[in-house]
């Protein structure tokens, strides 16, 4: 389980994520209405955190945790 705490005006935000969460990509605010599965997640002690979505469309792509804190990749199902 992740947890990602980040500060936004004062008030903290937790992030959650895992291996079997369902997520969806949601760049530059938009829903872009692409499905995946988080298949691996590796928390590191000296580097972001990483994590690997399996996309509906078959591709399996590793992010770190910048992009769950961008709201790039969006958790739908923890």
């Amino acid at each position: 389980i992740y947890y990602k705490h980040q500060t936004n005006g004062g008030n903290m935000q937790q992030r959650r994520i895992r291996v079997g969460s369902l997520v969806k990509w949601n760049k530059g605010g938009e829903d872009y209405g692409d499905l995946g599965v988080v298949t691996l997640f590796e928390r590191r002690s000296f580097e972001p955190d990483v994590y690997e979505v399996a996309w509906a469309d078959g591709q399996l792509v590793t992010y770190s945790e910048e992009e769950l804190a961008n709201q790039y990749v969006k958790v739908v199902i923890f």
